[in-house]
């Protein structure tokens, strides 16, 4: 039954696809989007572009402030390297001003509030160490007790900072931290 809403075409009509074929291409004499594009606002910044200069800002900060030597301490003391071996043949300023760059260099390097836990734990672990070392030294030992104390905690130290240090450089390749290696070293 034909649909009484709408007429049939008349039969010598040409077919809509021709007719539309058949019209002209007409194009603009200019092309109006660089007018158009002046008007919009600027694309919004990627995550990576709006955090790119303070990421590099503050390692570049880092990176400093571990290369600076430490105030007090004189010059051609080792800032880097074996801790333990600077600790051995080390007075008691020596000691002290070692530890104090420890701390600063742990407190640098572990900022991140995410991390494994087995490694967390191992920090726990060495800052307990840590705390009953600095409880014998509030008691205030004479003598050598106070160097070997200084000496323990410096190689405690360098212990935890070589874990945070280990634990960040993986971090920041995106790869897994194997703390089984880490505590048994």
């Amino acid at each position: 039954m034909p649909d009484l809403g709408h007429p049939l075409p008349p039969r010598d009509a040409v077919p809509t696809g021709e007719a539309l074929r058949a019209l002209p291409l007409v194009s603009p004499p200019r092309s109006a989007w660089p007018a158009l594009a002046k008007g919009l606002p600027p694309p919004p910044a990627t995550r990576w572009q709006r955090y790119l200069p303070h990421s590099l800002a503050a390692a570049a900060a880092l990176a400093l402030a571990l290369l600076l030597p430490v105030p007090g301490t004189p010059p051609g003391t080792a800032t880097g390297g074996n801790e333990a071996a600077l600790a051995a043949d080390a007075g008691l300023p020596r000691l002290m001003a070692e530890s104090a760059r420890l701390e600063r260099l742990i407190a640098a390097a572990g900022e991140d509030p995410l991390q494994p836990a087995e490694t967390l734990l191992l920090g726990l672990a060495l800052e307990d160490a840590i705390a009953e070392i600095d409880a014998e030294l509030a008691e205030s030992p004479s003598g050598p007790a106070v160097d070997a104390l200084w000496r323990q905690r410096v190689e405690l130290l360098a212990e935890y900072a070589e874990l945070e240090l280990a634990r960040r450089r993986s971090a920041e390749a995106g790869g897994p931290f194997d703390t089984a290696l880490v505590s048994l070293y």
